[in-house]
């Protein structure tokens, strides 16, 4: 499916639900004089995402003074994720104060980050401020992560210079984006959005595997146009790529053969 066209249904889509929230909730509004007041008497209703808090390691508002080391992550629930480097100490996740309590904590030298349930009683939000958790993870410069695991609903992944040996990345929605390092396994699965894959590493390290249902294919300065249900495979690196996506496009570069 071409880029464009894609593009027009999701539009398309976003619009038509769009209009069916605002009619659902102009018909269950009746009677009451201000949108600002249907928080009042709505459980699931809140005017807006409320005050922005950030949460750092450990569960508390306060930066740790001094932390356990992690070289594993963790992450499982609904909630944009950005790990670049950094001091890990930085490491924290904001969210509006009407989304529910993420936890955020190492344990056994790994670090878990758990934004289950975000939504407390239910956030319909029609003020366009976003109060969806997004967490910041910092991981020191030159070190490599054993691991990262994330198991994501709905999500924006992205991953700026890290090293790690092994990945993988479970999503319902959202985009992966991730640039760095990646040793020994890789594996992103997702069911709607667009994967980016930029491994640091010359191309003739890697082996592909890339299963595509809906959407357009390019690895290295190949691209890959067989219509729909597109599998292909490539190379005999030790270091191994696999990404199975049913509709978004999927884009895999690799750093300057030696």
């Amino acid at each position: 499916m071409k880029k464009g066209i894609k593009k027009f249904y999701i539009i398309c889509a976003a619009v038509f639900v769009g209009g069916l929230l605002m009619a659902t909730v102009g018909f269950f509004a009746g009677g009451i004089d201000s949108i600002d007041k249907m928080d009042e008497k709505y459980d699931w209703f809140h005017g807006g995402p409320g005050a922005i808090k950030t949460m750092y390691i450990g569960g508390t508002e306060v930066k740790p003074s001094d932390m356990e080391d992690f070289d594993s992550i963790s992450i499982k629930g609904e909630a944009d994720v950005i790990i670049s480097t950094g001091n890990p100490a930085d490491t924290n996740v904001k969210y509006g104060e009407n989304y529910s309590h993420p936890k955020i904590y190492i344990k056994e030298g790994t670090l878990y980050i758990e934004a289950t349930d975000v939504v407390d009683g239910g956030v319909i939000n029609l003020t366009g401020k976003s109060g969806f958790p997004v967490v910041r993870i910092y991981c020191e410069a030159g070190k490599t992560l054993e691991a990262i695991d994330a198991d994501m609903t709905c999500s924006d992944i992205e991953m700026e210079d890290i090293d790690v040996r092994n990945t993988s990345i479970d999503l319902d929605l959202g985009d992966c984006d991730i640039i760095g390092t990646f040793t020994v396994n890789t594996q992103i699965t997702v069911d709607t959005g667009d994967v980016e894959i930029e491994g640091t590493m010359p191309e003739d390290r890697y082996t592909v595997e890339a299963d595509v249902d809906s959407g357009d294919l390019s690895v290295g300065d190949k691209e890959i146009d067989e219509g729909y249900e597109i599998h292909y495979e490539v190379g005999t690196g030790g270091s191994k790529i696999k990404v199975k996506v049913d509709l978004g496009d999927v884009e895999i570069d690799f750093g300057e053969r030696l």
